[in-house]
């Protein structure tokens, strides 16, 4: 029992040991990929915003249901970001930041069984909301 227990207790030792240990890997990197890797970052920091979509939940000329409906909204659905706009004369409830559009679909379909009238719309995306995702 005790030459198991101090076979065992070795071998922890050393894979601790190994893992310590630097494998001396070196990843080459071919120059033009580097700069076409900076040129991407340099072209999508100049970018404030991207096409995405959200789900609009509901549209209305009326301020308090639309007020009732986005507080029920919030109370469902707390884990989408949901604000309102005013598209004079109406006020409109939209709701997620999608950038891809299967997801957006499916969150779609999830809140339909709650708000039957919600339907998907394409939207600019904020750079601030893409970094929150």
């Amino acid at each position: 029992m005790k030459k198991y227990l101090l076979s065992i207790a070795c071998i922890l030792v050393l894979s601790v040991y190994a893992m310590g240990q630097n494998t001396g890997v070196k990843i080459d990197e071919n120059a033009t990929i580097t700069q076409l890797n900076d040129y991407f970052i340099q072209y999508n920091m100049k970018k404030s915003e991207w096409p995405g979509w959200r789900v609009q939940v509901f549209v209305s000329a009326d301020r308090r249901e639309m007020e009732s409906t986005l507080a029920n909204f919030r109370n469902k659905f707390p884990g989408y970001y949901a604000r309102w706009t005013l598209n004079d004369p109406y006020y409109q409830i939209k709701a997620g930041t999608f950038i891809d559009y299967a997801e957006a679909m499916r969150s779609l379909q999830d809140i339909r069984r709650s708000f039957r009238s919600a339907t998907l719309i394409s939207d600019r995306i904020r750079r601030e909301e893409v970094l929150n995702l």
